[in-house]
C-alpha cells in the first residue's frame, strides 16, 4: 500500500468539500494524542517569545515575482510555476531565498518565502534558525478585495494565520511553530521602494523533525510510504481542526485505500518518528475562513462527530478555554479576534450536539 502526496487539489475534494481522514479506529485509539514524541531537541529561540519580532530584508523581488506568475486565467489548478532560488540580505546577512505556494502565486502580489542562510541570521539579538518559511503580507487590498479562490491579501491575515499555527497545538496536534514579524522589505529593481508589514517566520519541516528526534518526509517527491505505519489518530484530530478553521483546502483522502491502495494528501507534511511512525503535520490555513472571514466556503463543511471518535471529543471539549485564552490574548486585529472567537464556539457547539 502506499500513500501518493499530489501536488494540486483534488477534484473531488473541491466538489464535495468533505473531510475524508480515516475514521476506521476504534474510540480508545482516538483517544490517544499526538504527543508521544521523543524528548526536544535544542533548537533555536526565535519561537520562544509571543512579541513580534522585527528584520529587515533586501533584494531585487520584481524579477522572481515575474517569474513566478503565469498569468490568467488563475484559481485552484494553476499552471506550472518558476520557482528559482535568489539572493537577498536578511539584517546584513546573505541569504538565499525561494517563492513557495501554488495558487497563492497567482493571488498574492507579494507570495510567501522559504529563507536560508549558511551562516545564523539575527533578528533584534534574537538567533534567527538557518532555514525557515516567512508568510507574507499577500498583498494590498482590503478585505472586500479577495482573491478569485478567497484569500485575504493583506497583513492582517498573515497574523491569523499564525495564530492558527498556535491553536494547532493546543489542540493537541504536532506542528509547526510560529513566530509574528514585522517585515521591512527594501525591494530592489526597475522601481525601489521600501514598506513595512506583517508576516511570521515559520518552522521548516526539516526543523521541526530535529526537534522531534525524527526525520522529515518530502510529501511532494516521495509516493511510497508503509500505510500501516501511519497515523490515522492524528489524521482524525487533524481532521477536526480544519472544521474548527473552516478549512476546507486540505486532504488526507482515504476513500481510494480500497480500491487502490493510496492516500492522497494536500497542504499536509509528513514526518517519521524514531519508530517509524508516519505522522501527518497541517500547514497552509491561509483559505480558511479563520483567516480570510469569507464564511461561504466554510458553511458547506460538514463535520461529521461519530461515536467512534467519543474519546478523541471528550478530549477536545477539554481544551476550549485554552484555545479561547490563546485568541484573547493574542497580537492579531480585533475583526481578525471577533472572527476567531465565533469560529471556536461555533466549533464547540456543533461538538457537544
Amino acid at each position: 500500500m502506499k500513500i501518493i502526496a499530489k501536488s494540486c487539489f483534488f477534484t473531488s475534494v473541491l466538489l464535495s468539500l468533505s473531510f475524508t481522514a480515516c475514521t476506521q479506529k476504534s474510540a480508545q485509539s482516538n483517544a490517544k494524542q499526538s504527543t508521544n514524541t521523543a524528548q526536544t531537541v535544542s533548537s533555536s529561540d526565535a519561537f520562544s517569545s509571543e512579541e513580534p519580532l522585527a528584520f529587515t530584508l533586501e533584494a531585487d523581488f520584481e524579477t522572481p515575482f515575474r517569474a513566478a506568475s503565469a498569468g490568467n486565467p488563475d484559481g485552484i489548478f494553476p499552471p506550472l510555476r518558476v520557482k528559482d532560488p535568489f539572493s537577498g540580505v536578511l539584517n546584513g546577512t546573505q541569504v538565499e531565498m525561494k517563492l513557495r505556494g501554488n495558487s497563492s502565486l497567482q493571488e498574492c502580489s507579494f507570495p510567501k518565502l522559504t529563507i536560508k542562510s549558511k551562516i545564523p541570521m539575527l533578528a533584534q539579538e534574537t538567533q534567527l534558525p538557518k532555514k525557515f518559511k516567512l508568510g507574507t503580507h499577500c498583498g494590498e487590498h482590503d478585505a472586500n478585495q479577495r482573491g478569485t479562490i478567497g484569500r485575504l491579501r493583506n497583513e492582517t491575515a498573515a497574523w491569523r494565520e499564525a495564530l492558527a499555527y498556535d491553536l494547532a497545538r493546543s489542540f493537541g496536534i504536532e506542528t509547526l511553530r510560529t513566530r509574528k514579524v514585522n517585515v521591512t522589505y527594501k525591494i530592489l529593481g526597475t522601481e525601489p521602494q521600501t514598506l513595512t508589514r506583517q508576516g511570521f517566520i515559520l518552522e521548516h519541516l526539516d526543523e521541526f523533525s530535529k526537534r522531534m528526534a525524527g526525520t522529515s518526509v518530502d510529501a511532494e517527491t516521495t509516493t511510497q510510504f508503509e500505510v500501516g505505519k501511519f497515523d490515522f489518530v492524528a489524521a482524525q484530530r487533524i481532521k477536526y481542526f480544519h472544521a474548527l478553521l473552516g478549512n476546507w483546502d486540505w486532504a488526507i483522502e482515504t476513500q481510494s485505500e480500497k480500491k487502490s491502495g493510496t492516500i492522497h494528501l494536500w497542504n499536509t507534511e509528513v514526518y517519521a518518528r524514531a519508530s517509524g511512525e508516519l505522522v501527518p503535520v497541517p500547514a497552509d490555513f491561509d483559505l480558511s475562513s479563520f483567516v480570510t472571514g469569507n464564511l461561504a466556503r466554510s458553511k458547506k463543511i460538514d463535520l461529521q462527530v461519530t461515536a467512534e471518535d467519543k474519546a478523541l471529543v471528550e478530549d477536545l471539549l477539554t481544551r476550549k478555554d485554552a484555545l479561547l485564552k490563546l485568541i484573547e490574548t493574542a497580537h492579531i486585529d480585533e475583526i481578525g479576534r471577533t472572527n476567531a472567537l465565533a469560529h471556536v464556539e461555533a466549533f464547540y457547539a456543533k461538538l457537544k450536539k
